[in-house]
């Protein structure tokens, strides 16, 4: 993994947190953003996102598997029309 040098994602976030991770939220569209520093950081995730039949992006998931961590990511729009990025950090365990 990477740190140093990532681009940066700016904006305005706002998270939850449970038992089982993260849930990250940031306002607006900036999917490739976040994308790009994902990749910077990571590399190539283990399922890359994809564009389903309604045009929607599919979530992309990077894995731990020797950890049992995951983290996913996405781009949502809800029903009155607003759109935010998404990144859920599963912890290990909860994906058992």
């Amino acid at each position: 993994m990477k740190t140093a040098g990532l681009p940066k994602v700016e904006g305005e976030w706002r998270y939850k947190t449970d038992k089982d991770g993260v849930q990250i939220y940031l306002l607006g569209s900036r999917f490739g953003d976040l994308q790009s520093l994902l990749l910077a950081a990571f590399g190539p995730p283990a399922i890359a996102p994809d564009t389903n039949s309604d045009g929607q992006i599919t979530m992309g998931v990077y894995a731990a598997p020797t950890t049992g961590a995951a983290i996913q990511y996405g781009h949502e729009e809800t029903i009155g029309g607003s759109r935010y990025t998404q990144i859920l950090i599963v912890r290990a365990g909860a994906l058992q």
